[in-house]
């Protein structure tokens, strides 16, 4: 899911890990496999999943703001 974001998104500026962090989302947070994530790691997910979903308060612009065709 991650490459995928990545090719979709296609901006050298944004790291693999945010990509990452983008493609943890809706029920699969709630998995066995996200629970053995690092608690920091998992934070940063979900604070990522905030700016992408416009809940953010820090004033962070989302990585995801492109249209598609």
């Amino acid at each position: 899911m991650a490459n995928s974001l990545k090719q979709w998104h296609n901006d050298p500026s944004v790291s693999d890990i945010e990509y990452t962090r983008m493609a943890w989302s809706g029920a699969m947070r709630v998995s066995e496999a996200f629970d053995q994530i690092d608690d920091n790691e998992q934070l940063a997910t979900e604070f990522r999943d905030s700016v992408e979903s416009g809940t953010d308060v820090t004033g962070q612009i989302p990585i995801g703001t492109k249209s598609c065709p």
